[in-house]
């Protein structure tokens, strides 16, 4: 069993509670309302801004090869800047370093995560969602630039991800072989974590002649005029957030750390890189945990959301 595949059978209730709340199944049925899911959609957003700058600690910290060895060099098709091909993934897999495709996804990483934040803005801004949290003046001057959201408007998952990507070194230890993969686990952790759990938002949706479809209801055809999001999750994020193309960036990193994992394995033994396959067990744990505590609490069941013991 590969790395990331053995890290799923680990916190096994953890992940599932991680990846499964009543603010999802409220989404399904259109049944957020819109301060709700603006709240949440604000301290995403500010998660968006933690994930950028934990991919510049990341960056700094890949070791980049100083000269191109014979086998790196191919002949690649011409095609539109910006749109790597799945010719292009199955390559890497064989020429490119673990390093080199780690740098290639953080910059795909990147060019999404700018361009979701863009586009639940401009959903938010056309349905009437504000996403912002409170916020104060930084500066005398009293500019929207300078205006600061304190921790305690924060929610706890949010602010245990921005302690996460700050952690993140920017040099690797002496000594350490895979000084990469707790980083890279984040990554993948958090987004598996998103991925699954809204697919399976996508898997409660209405469909039709299911129990709870509405009247003429039909799948990603409902009829969401009269969500109480005015149809944000339902006909915006909820299939954008499980689609096949993001499932394919998430399992493309997955298949980056399995490989340096096996490659670091084969090489100098597990015991070599022992340390670091913890530190990346922990991060996983934390990663759930964060997960977990991002989700709103005020549509559990009690206003909270609980932790399982594992």
């Amino acid at each position: 069993m590969n790395f990331t595949s053995t890290l799923l059978t680990t916190h096994e209730t953890l992940f599932h509670t991680s990846t499964t709340a009543a603010f999802l199944s409220a989404a399904a049925r259109g049944r957020v309302p819109k301060p709700i899911l603006g709240r949440w959609l604000a301290n995403d957003r500010l998660y968006i801004h933690a994930y950028i700058k934990g991919t510049g600690r990341f960056l700094a910290l890949l070791d980049l090869p100083d000269v191109v060895e014979p086998s790196s060099r191919r002949d690649v098709p011409a095609h539109d800047a910006g749109s790597p091909t799945v010719t292009d993934k199955a390559a890497d897999r064989v020429t490119a370093t673990v390093t080199e495709r780690l740098l290639n996804w953080l910059v795909d990483a990147l060019v999404n995560v700018r361009r979701e934040e863009r586009f639940f803005i401009d959903v938010a801004a056309r349905l009437g969602i504000d996403v912002n949290l409170p916020s104060e003046p930084t500066s005398q001057s009293g500019s929207s630039t300078n205006r600061r959201v304190k921790d305690e408007d924060k929610n706890a998952g949010l602010l245990a991800f921005e302690r996460l990507f700050t952690s993140i070194a920017t040099a690797p230890p002496q000594g350490i072989l895979l000084p990469w993969l707790a980083p890279a686990v984040l990554f993948w952790a958090t987004e598996k974590c998103y991925l699954e759990a809204w697919s399976g938002a996508k898997d409660m949706l209405p469909s039709s002649g299911s129990a709870t479809s509405a009247p003429g209801t039909s799948g990603q055809d409902t009829d969401a005029t009269t969500d109480l999001d005015g149809g944000a999750l339902r006909t915006e994020f909820i299939p954008n957030w499980s689609s096949p193309a993001f499932r394919a960036f998430v399992d493309e990193l997955a298949a980056i750390i399995d490989d340096g994992v096996d490659e670091a394995m084969q090489l100098h033994g597990e015991e070599a890189v022992r340390d670091e396959i913890d530190q990346a067990r922990l991060t996983w744990r934390e990663v759930l945990l964060a997960e977990n505590d991002f989700w709103p609490g005020e549509m559990e069941e009690g206003g909270s959301r609980r932790v399982p013991s594992d």
